[in-house]
């Protein structure tokens, strides 16, 4: 999947005058910041998740 969003990104940069500076994706997509980086666009992730279910998922990384 990393490789589609690389190549929508070069074809829309390639014919358009506004180009895509900035990724933005949910924080389960972690391919999509790293594709991002790799091209040297600026990136932002969000978590869609709830606050109860992402300090669950910190204590358990903490516990792990």
């Amino acid at each position: 999947m990393p490789g589609k969003l690389e190549e929508l990104i070069e074809e829309i940069n390639r014919q358009e005058d506004e180009k895509i500076s900035c990724v933005i994706a949910d924080g389960a997509m972690g391919w999509a910041m790293v594709a991002a980086e790799e091209m040297k666009i600026r990136r932002a992730a969000y978590l869609a998740c709830s606050s109860w279910t992402t300090g669950l998922v910190i204590q358990h990384s903490k516990a792990s």
